[in-house]
């Protein structure tokens, strides 16, 4: 799937540069398979599925604010602030290092096998 935004907005291109750090981090490993927004105040959805593992990683937006978690088939979940205590303060989706940093500590979990599931 593409990602189509026409708008030029700070939420689209916040949403636009999450969507092309994920495709810089993670490379083949992840498509995108479903999205929204942005909507008001800077909210959007972006789900990808990591091929290697059969996850889900998510990424939403709420007000600015970006979280990412990953989900496994049998809808556990993973956040990186779970591992690493430098992903447990505010992240900004219009911040590049933030979007970059919570991308990079996923990518880091799921390639030395350090995710622990907890039930959603």
């Amino acid at each position: 799937m593409e990602l189509i935004l026409e708008e030029e907005s700070i939420s689209a291109n916040s949403m636009k540069n999450c969507h092309k750090i994920m495709l810089d981090i993670f490379g083949d490993d992840v498509r995108l398979v479903k999205y929204w927004g942005p909507v008001q105040m800077n909210v959007f959805y972006l789900e990808y599925h990591y091929s290697p593992c059969d996850y889900k990683i998510i990424l939403e937006c709420e007000r600015g604010f970006i979280v990412i978690k990953v989900q496994n088939t049998d809808g556990d979940v993973f956040r990186p602030s779970m591992l690493f205590p430098e992903a447990k303060h505010f992240h900004y989706a219009a911040v590049e290092k933030d979007v970059l940093q919570l991308t990079e500590l996923t990518r880091k979990a799921i390639k030395e096998n350090l995710i622990i599931f907890e039930p959603a």
